[in-house]
């Protein structure tokens, strides 16, 4: 949470990635997840013209991004077909996975899902999220 806003936007870009799981520094538990959509969201609603050195703050300063409430995220224990009906429900393009202590494990994506039914794994939507992104590789 001490990186600067100009960095994650950097890692963003050269990552060809849309989201950056955000973990406490401290305990290295998951808090939250930043968006190519909160990004935009947190300049419209606080950027001002004459404040360039709003790129250099720490995300720290941005609250968008800190102690999500509702940060919707999937357990290692929790099956593919959780994970698909989570997907459709929320409308989200990717679900944290985290372990039993709250630590990032990765994301699943909704290529991921797509990956499945592809290559017909149907044999993995009745497992756990966890095993079935080790199966096929998965895991970010």
């Amino acid at each position: 949470m001490d990186n600067k806003l100009s960095e994650l936007i950097k890692k963003l870009n050269l990552e060809n990635i849309h989201r950056v799981a955000i973990m406490d520094k401290e305990s290295q538990l998951f808090v939250g997840t930043m968006t190519q959509k909160d990004i935009l969201l947190c300049f419209i609603r606080n950027f001002r013209s004459n404040s360039p050195e709003y790129f250099d703050l720490p995300i720290k300063h941005f609250p968008v991004f800190l102690k999500q409430k509702n940060v919707v995220q999937l357990s290692s224990t929790d099956t593919v077909h959780e994970a698909i009906g989570l997907m459709v429900s929320q409308r989200l393009s990717g679900i944290p996975i985290v372990n039993s202590e709250g630590q990032y494990l990765g994301v699943i994506l909704k290529t991921d899902m797509l990956f499945i039914f592809k290559n017909e794994r149907y044999d993995l939507v009745a497992i756990k999220i966890i095993l079935a992104c080790r199966k096929v590789g998965k895991l970010y």
